[in-house]
């Protein structure tokens, strides 16, 4: 995703030191109030402390939006979904086979069957000794906040 919106002009990456601590989120604030064609996502490189980037306002219009969900306007998941829910008969082998690819696509995107992995980068690094989460730049938003928090976070589930 980080290369689709950097191939598509929609990626400003920050190296200028930045603290997660009010700055990145004055920055990103600003950037989103500002003129439409600079709303951009941004990536923070360089966090005095920190050796992970924060990318932020990642879907922060409804073009990226789209691109996240792996269509090129929203409009167009609701067009995929009317064509699933369809209730006249296919007429002829290829729109059947249409359909079905369709309704494939569909359970897919709910959930259906996730690929599974023996190995994933997100297992290259094991805290076992001490667990915390002080490694991860974790924003603090506003100067009133009492600490920082992990907001709008990408979770997958699933049931134990």
């Amino acid at each position: 995703y980080v290369s689709l919106l950097e191939n598509r002009i929609q990626l400003a990456h920050i190296n200028t030191p930045v603290s997660p601590k009010l700055e990145i989120t004055e920055i990103t604030d600003r950037v989103c109030k500002g003129p439409r064609e600079k709303n951009l996502a941004l990536l923070f490189e360089n966090l005095p402390g920190y050796d992970i980037p924060v990318l932020i306002n990642a879907f922060g219009s409804a073009e990226r939006m789209a691109w996240a969900l792996g269509v090129e306007t929203l409009e167009q998941l609701n067009q995929d979904l009317a064509r699933v829910i369809d209730l006249r008969l296919p007429q002829g082998m290829g729109e059947v086979m249409g359909r079905g690819k369709d309704m494939l696509k569909v359970l897919r995107s709910v959930g259906l069957k996730p690929k599974k992995v023996r190995q994933a980068p997100v297992q290259e690094v094991v805290l076992r000794d001490k667990p915390s989460l002080d490694f991860l730049p974790i924003l603090q938003c506003w100067p009133q906040d009492s600490g920082r928090f992990i907001t709008l976070p990408q979770v997958i589930t699933r049931y134990p």
